[in-house]
This record gives C-alpha cells, structure tokens and sequence, in this order.
C-alpha cells in the first residue's frame, strides 16, 4: 500500500475503542541501579474481525529486561539474569461504515503500518506505569518510528 493510501485510510477511519485484553507482568529480581540492564522487544499485530462498521486488530508485545551479556534471542537468558517480563495483548477498533469489505492482505498491510504506531503510545504508558508500580524505574520505550508519515 502506498504511503497516501495510508493517509486515505487515516482520514476515512476513526480510532474507536482501545482495550487491553492481557497484561502480565512478573518481576524476577530487585532493581539494582548500579548494574546495566538489556531490554528485548518483540510485537505483532494481527487482524482480529471485520464488519460493515467496523475492523478490530490485536496488537501484542512482549517485554523482556535483563542483565550481564546483550543477547538477541530471549531463549538465551538465563532466568537469573532476567529484571522483569510483561506480555500485553491491546484490542484496537476503528469505526467506518463500508460498503464493501477490504481484502484481509490489504488490512494486514494497513494493520502493519497504521495499528502498530496508534497501540504503541497506549503500551508505552502502561509500560511505564508497571515498572514504577512493580518498584522499578520507569521504562519509556522509545516513539514507535517504523512508520514514516509525510509532512
């Protein structure tokens, strides 16, 4: 899909309803301040069901904080190695009426490049409220940056 296609979509459709359908968090350790700490991410999005008012996506993100050796696989962390995990599923709805319906690749495609920036800021802040709640420092993931938006 071309980048003004996205913008066509942004301005046909309106971000509905933002649900967190899980949130699982589990603090394996005591924070330390003075030992450096890794941080593994890995999301998704998913098309979840599509109706003549309606296209419901579900975002998902996994979190992973660590310390000793940066390691890119989180099957390679040793459990007493690992600060904290949260496991998070968002159920994001945009509301339109069509006429039609919009094939499941396009809306894939859409999802990967539209649902992925709006679920993020949500998940970002729920992020850095648990790490404070779970008695860490908070954790600000960065601005979702995988999309390009014009200007």
């Amino acid at each position: 899909m071309s980048q003004m296609n996205q913008f066509d979509w942004l301005e046909r459709w309106d971000l509905e309803q933002v649900s967190v359908r899980t949130l699982h968090c589990k603090k394996w350790k005591e924070y330390e301040l003075d030992i450096e700490k890794h941080i593994l991410l890995n999301y998704s999005t998913k098309l979840l069901r599509q109706t003549g008012v309606d296209i419901s996506f579900l975002f998902s993100l996994s979190v992973l904080t660590y310390e000793g050796e940066k390691k890119e696989d989180p099957a390679d962390i040793l459990d007493e190695d690992r600060t904290f995990t949260v496991e998070l599923e968002i159920d994001i709805v945009y509301y339109k009426e069509l006429a039609e319906t919009i094939p499941e690749a396009e809306l894939m495609e859409i999802g990967s490049g539209i649902v992925a920036p709006d679920a993020w800021a949500y998940a970002r802040e729920l992020l850095s409220n648990m790490t404070v709640r779970m008695g860490y420092r908070p954790l600000l993931l960065p601005p979702y940056q995988k999309v390009v938006y014009g200007g």
